[in-house]
């Protein structure tokens, strides 16, 4: 099984290796659009609206999630509206900031992830024996080699983190 997180991952998958990578791929959808349907089903139920009265509104890292949320398939038809409303980058933000005179190095760093590999593999065994393998695979590069490892038969995982950026390293 392959993530389905990454709208850039999603889109090449589907514009180049179609029929061949997409049953690999989990049919979950992303955090951003697990939270969409959220935010415009239930809180809609909770506050005895319906889903085109609320407009929900995401912060994210990545410029391509402007583009999923955009996808047809996270439309409702029965409401006339979409899951997410709109769609604002960090980058974004750290514009609106500077224009408002508020500058980032005047706040405290937090920590960032440890994890800056582009490619990692854990195995969970029992006993000696392997009974799941896992990777990320992050960067087409990762992405090319996991896809002909597919291709030819030897791709031993049984999940896949799949991203098209590679990881940011920890400064």
């Amino acid at each position: 099984m392959l993530a389905s997180a990454c709208p850039g991952w999603i889109c090449y998958a589907e514009k180049t290796h179609g029929s061949f990578i997409i049953p690999y791929i989990s049919t979950t959808k992303s955090p951003q659009q697990v939270m969409g349907s959220l935010v415009k089903g239930h809180f809609a139920e909770q506050q005895r609206l319906t889903p085109d009265q609320i407009y929900h509104v995401t912060v994210m890292p990545c410029y391509d999630k402007k583009l999923e949320a955009s996808r047809p398939d996270f439309f409702s038809q029965e409401y006339q509206t979409r899951d997410v409303d709109c769609v604002i980058t960090t980058g974004e933000v750290l514009k609106l900031l500077e224009q408002e005179g508020v500058s980032l190095s005047d706040v405290d760093p937090a920590p960032l992830d440890t994890i800056n590999k582009d490619f990692q593999e854990v195995t969970l065994e029992r006993d000696g024996v392997v009974l799941l393998q896992f990777a990320l695979a992050y960067g087409f590069r990762n992405i090319q080699n996991l896809v002909q490892k597919l291709k030819r038969g030897k791709s031993p995982y049984h999940y896949v983190e799949v991203m098209a950026c590679p990881s940011v390293p920890a400064v």
